[in-house]
């Protein structure tokens, strides 16, 4: 009898203890996750930057001033900054908090790309945007801009002669009827004639000009000389004919000559309308002192093309740079 009494007694505490665990288990697996919730955001935490402007494989002009913006996930609360570098150009350039939690808000930032830093060149610039927070680890971004000749032609040009031309269009026409009108039906043939007459002798005489009479002239000026390994240098090419008149859309093909081993670098570009086409590019900072020659030449259809040379002087790193006296004489070649 009492073996039996035990086998109900041992079933009622096996039931207990199951219901307990039953009971006991759901809520230690909310702790836990509740526990772990509460940890991994801030183990995870992510900052982010942008550039927004400008944007991947847009056009910036050479010699000019670039203004770079963009946003990022810092406030006025977090301990971040913002820097930037162009070219890998080291060291990196603060850039200018923009938010509106005041100077340590960078969700909004803005650089001013100057001379006294570097420039952009000639294709491919890249451009690298850098985000330093204390609590989290540091995020970049980075856009690769074309750098193009300062040439604005193309964007003013086109107007100015559709004007013109839809102006003639508008007075010639009444002026031509109302001559008609007054005059017998013969006299009209007779103008026409002379007309087409006039017009050819005038494209005519353009021809001449251009191409029997005239020759390309080019001229080269450096913006600095000396100047210092690891310094900046701009390089103003002018293609003119021999009567002085600016040629644009010149062809540009040039050469770096360094000195010491005479290290070559080719460049090429395109004059704008004022003829003009500006070089920039960064000295290395090691290397030979002495002269550095820029050669040129210049081509244009209608003209036999043209060459033409300068040069400037390289110095020590620890040197400084000098303004060139642009009215400083020049080389050509023939």
């Amino acid at each position: 009898m009492l073996g039996r009494s035990k086998i109900p007694f041992l079933l009622i505490i096996s039931f207990i203890t199951v219901l307990l665990i039953v009971l006991i288990c759901p809520s230690n697996q909310q702790v836990s996750s509740q526990t772990s919730e509460g940890v991994v955001p801030l183990q995870t935490q992510i900052e982010s930057i942008k550039i927004d402007n400008p944007i991947s494989s847009q056009n910036a002009s050479m010699g000019k001033e670039l203004i770079i913006s963009g946003h990022s996930s810092d406030n006025s609360a977090k301990n971040c900054s913002v820097s930037l570098i162009v070219n890998d150009v080291r060291p990196y350039q603060n850039a200018v908090a923009k938010g509106t939690g005041g100077i340590n808000d960078f969700s909004r930032w803005e650089f001013s790309l100057r001379d006294d830093y570097t420039q952009i060149m000639e294709g491919e610039n890249k451009i690298t945007a850098k985000l330093l927070c204390v609590s989290a680890p540091t995020r970049w971004y980075s856009v690769v801009v074309n750098g193009v000749p300062n040439n604005n032609v193309s964007e003013t040009l086109p107007p100015v002669e559709s004007s013109q031309q839809s102006n003639v269009s508008e007075t010639l026409p009444p002026v031509e009827s109302s001559q008609q009108s007054n005059v017998s039906e013969t006299l009209p043939s007779v103008e026409s004639s002379q007309q087409s007459n006039v017009s050819e002798t005038s494209s005519s005489d353009i021809k001449k000009v251009d191409t029997n009479d005239s020759q390309l002239v080019v001229t080269i000026l450096p913006q600095k000389d000396p100047v210092a390994r690891g310094d900046t240098q701009n390089t103003t090419i002018t293609v003119t004919d021999s009567n002085n008149r600016a040629i644009a859309n010149a062809q540009i093909d040039g050469k770096l000559i360094y000195p010491g081993d005479n290290f070559e670098k080719e460049f090429k570009g395109i004059t704008d309308y004022q003829g003009k086409f500006v070089y920039s590019w960064t000295v290395g900072k090691k290397g030979d002192v002495g002269p550095l020659v820029i050669d040129v030449e210049a081509s244009s259809e209608g003209y036999p093309s043209t060459s033409a040379n300068n040069s400037f002087e390289i110095v020590k790193s620890d040197e400084s740079s000098e303004i060139k006296n642009p009215f400083q004489s020049h080389f050509q070649r023939p």
